[in-house]
């Protein structure tokens, strides 16, 4: 056990390190690209933190085991969303929460079409098997379908305008446009085989722990697979950039279900057919939390609680609410 929390602590300090320079390398080449930041948080850095899933999606499709792609595919929603409470404690500016800095009308839409698309995951659970064509079924096509449309509204609306703050990473935004590629694939790569690793791990872990695999999903499992979100949102908060951070959470958490038709196609059966109940009623919890935190996201509250917004507070409860319910499920 004390080798594998150390191991744990090691990977966990690398994909720290690598979500660092990911952060500060997709601000620049969104910045290049012509992207806004929603934009650059929903596209790049939402891809890249999920490179282990889409790993994993990819080794329990060919080992034609697509339960435990979905497992780890839906039970990370739910967390990477309360991970949103621990990048508003770290905002620089003190005086209002995360979400009045963040919110903006691309954010807002983020989280719509997520809740569509945790929609079509519940739906396409239910589906006939005579509506699946070579092991695809059509809601998994759908999901696919929905994030693209949803890239091209967001990259349509019109974003507000950010205020401008003192760049504190000059030097890199000075670097030639190829050193900051070559930075983003080497954290990129860190990421995908550091989180890759960890999840195994962590694994590890709960079995010599006992615990139950509902729990360990969304708990261990889910916080492994976080490591990669947690490390870039607080970057990109202590950066100031805000709607790059929650972008970050909510496009990750769209694009994660995204990876259900690859997994289906290398395993030649749908996905979605495998899901538990336990791995809906998580991803029921994903979108309760997702309406929570996209309605704070337009109405801009400015209280805060133990320094954090009252909305961040609530996501922490709720969360564990669910948890408790996951529990005695």
């Amino acid at each position: 056990m004390g080798m594998l929390a150390l191991q744990f602590i090691l990977l966990a300090a690398i994909i720290w390190l690598a979500g660092i320079h990911l952060t500060r390398s997709v601000d620049v080449l969104s910045r290049r690209m012509g992207m806004e930041q929603a934009l650059g948080g929903m596209v790049l850095l939402a891809i890249v933190t999920n490179l282990p899933e889409v790993a994993i999606a990819v080794t329990a499709g060919l080992h034609h085991a697509p339960e435990l792609a979905v497992g780890n595919i839906l039970g990370g929603i739910a967390i990477q969303t309360v991970v949103i409470a621990l990048m508003d404690r770290f905002r620089p500016e003190k005086h209002k929460p995360l979400s009045h800095y963040a919110s903006s009308g691309q954010l807002i839409l983020e989280g719509l079409f997520l809740l569509g698309i945790l929609a079509l995951v519940v739906m396409g659970n239910t589906m006939p098997a005579a509506l699946v064509w070579h092991g695809i079924a059509p809601a998994e096509l759908a999901i696919v379908l929905c994030w693209l449309v949803g890239l091209v509204v967001v990259r349509n609306a019109r974003g507000p305008k950010t205020a401008r703050y003192t760049d504190e990473h000059a030097a890199v935004h000075e670097a030639d446009t190829w050193k900051v590629v070559a930075v983003f694939l080497a954290a990129s790569s860190a990421t995908l085989f550091a989180g890759y690793a960890i999840e195994g791990v962590s694994s590890g872990m709960a079995k010599e722990l006992g615990m139950d695999g509902a729990i360990f999903g969304a708990t261990f499992l889910a916080l492994a697979t976080s490591m990669p979100e947690i490390s870039t949102g607080i970057e990109a908060v202590r950066m100031r950039k805000y709607q790059l951070a929650i972008s970050d959470i909510l496009g990750g958490n769209a694009f994660l279900p995204c990876l259900l038709l690859l997994t289906s196609f290398c395993a030649g059966v749908p996905a979605l057919s495998s899901a538990k109940p336990s791995d809906l009623y998580v991803v029921a919890l994903g979108a309760l939390l997702t309406v929570l935190y996209t309605g704070a996201l337009y109405l801009k509250p400015s209280r805060t609680v133990v320094g954090i917004g009252l909305e961040s507070l609530l996501l922490v409860v709720v969360y564990l609410i669910g948890l408790f319910g996951l529990a005695a499920h």
